[in-house]
């Protein structure tokens, strides 16, 4: 007999579907964040985007509200989803923002790819997969293709911004891992709440929380003098990769397995590596392309198994 969940499952080709046009929402991000960092700070984009954003969802929440019934979370809850949130999303951006204005896009997409690593690590490490030698093996494999990476270093060239440094690499690292951490930890709240919900905890708690970082980056800046692209620019980060990317990825992780979602994010290295060459005119070293199959063939190892 079906179950009710079951009835309502979407069909694995809209799930994939909806996933490649989140996957291609962030792939972009990558190059409108270089056109934001050309005239505003990191902080400053972090906290505006989150501003944002937070103003675009509160509607939604509203209508979900009056539609739907009354609120399904309680406040003994809303700490925790405060906090998913501020991790998933303000540190997982500020740590990108920071990264991508070290890095290049390039470099940038292979590290991001370590996140279904860092994901089935976390999801070890908390009791809910099992880790299986031939995964440990993957894991060296990317980890190997993130060694080779640093070498192509002095090699590359960005015309439209810097070229690749460790710290931004470390940087972009991180947050994949804060990502990571939200898709773990978030898969038990995603079963109770909609993505509507969960976005309006994230993206309201993390503006309010990075409220006071927001503020003293605007002293330091003219913001009459931002151009209409860096605020398009901002408003495209905050509308499609913050709210409508994680509303697919919420929605997504109410019918598939976390480390199965995490999977799509195979794409996104070679689609933002692409864009990054297109718009930006960046110029990866044959090391990149080693090393970052070395990243997928050790992602695709683990996640397969």
């Amino acid at each position: 007999m079906t179950s009710r969940n079951d009835s309502q499952r979407p069909s694995d080709t809209k799930l994939a579907t909806m996933l490649m046009v989140m996957v291609f929402a962030w792939a972009l991000n990558f190059v409108i964040s270089k056109i934001a960092l050309r005239e505003m700070p990191a902080t400053f984009i972090v906290g505006i985007r989150n501003v944002v954003a937070g103003l675009f969802i509160l509607p939604f929440y509203f209508w979900q509200r009056r539609t739907s019934g009354p609120a399904t979370w309680t406040w003994k809850q809303a700490p925790m989803l405060f906090l998913l949130g501020f991790v998933g999303i303000a540190m997982n951006q500020l740590f990108f923002v920071l990264g991508i204005s070290r890095t290049t896009v390039a470099h940038a997409a292979v590290v991001i790819g370590l996140a279904p690593v860092s994901t089935m690590l976390i999801a070890v490490l908390l009791g809910h997969e099992r880790i299986k030698r031939k995964r440990i093996m993957g894991m060296a494999l990317a980890l190997s293709g993130v060694g080779i990476l640093q070498l192509a270093h002095m090699s590359e060239h960005s015309p439209n911004g810097p070229a690749p440094s460790l710290l931004g690499d470390l940087f972009i690292f991180l947050s994949g891992l804060a990502y990571a951490v939200f898709t773990v930890l978030g898969k038990r709240f995603t079963r109770e709440h909609t993505g509507i919900t969960m976005n309006t905890f994230a993206y309201v708690g993390s503006a309010i929380a990075l409220l006071p970082f927001t503020w003293y980056a605007s002293q330091s800046v003219d913001i009459a003098s931002f151009t209409w692209r860096a605020w398009t620019s901002v408003l495209y980060m905050a509308v499609f990769s913050s709210v409508m990317g994680y509303m697919i990825l919420y929605w997504a992780l109410r019918w598939m397995p976390a480390s199965r979602v995490s999977m799509f994010a195979y794409a996104q290295p070679v689609i933002a590596t692409c864009l990054g060459i297109l718009f930006l005119h960046e110029s990866p070293a044959a090391t990149l392309y080693l090393g970052g199959a070395l990243v997928l063939a050790g992602v695709l190892v683990s996640e397969r198994l």
